[in-house]
């Protein structure tokens, strides 16, 4: 989650030698090639492993694809997508971290930025196994953490 936020100080003097120079349009176009890559990639890889519990669209620029999980998978608190990612070895952001309630929600966001190529497929399938695995439960399999009361 870390790297998905804005820099910081350090990186100020660089942006700003950048965009005086004529490296920016360059430098943007080559991230545009490799995010549009990288989404296809991760799409693709998720189609393959979790095609059939999830719905999504491919992105059409940014570096997240959003996925909306079929009705036969459980919403889980955020605690227990946190519980699902250490156990899969799989990082997803829950929806309800975008919620004003912080409900379950049925999305999961997912980047594609920084992973490379192998390790977005790689994620796909640990992702796929996960959310087939948990499709395979019955309610009472699944323990859930409940969510801290909100203020």
């Amino acid at each position: 989650q870390g790297a998905d936020g804005p820099s910081g100080p350090p990186e100020t003097p660089t942006r700003a030698t950048m965009l005086r120079s004529n490296r920016l349009t360059p430098h943007l176009e080559g991230l545009r090639t490799a995010y549009a890559a990288k989404g296809a990639t991760l799409t693709d890889a998720l189609h393959t492993h979790a095609g059939e519990l999830l719905e999504f669209d491919a992105p059409q620029g940014g570096m997240f694809v959003w996925v909306r999980l079929h009705g036969d998978l459980p919403l889980l608190p955020t605690q227990d997508w946190v519980n699902f990612g250490l156990q899969h070895k799989v990082l997803v952001v829950p929806g309800a971290a975008f919620s004003i309630g912080n409900a379950a929600q049925p999305w999961l966001r997912l980047s594609f930025a920084n992973p490379s190529p192998a390790a977005l497929q790689q994620g796909a399938e640990r992702l796929g196994r996960g959310l087939h695995s948990l499709a395979s439960k019955t309610a009472s399999d699944i323990r859930t953490t409940p969510e801290r009361p909100s203020a």
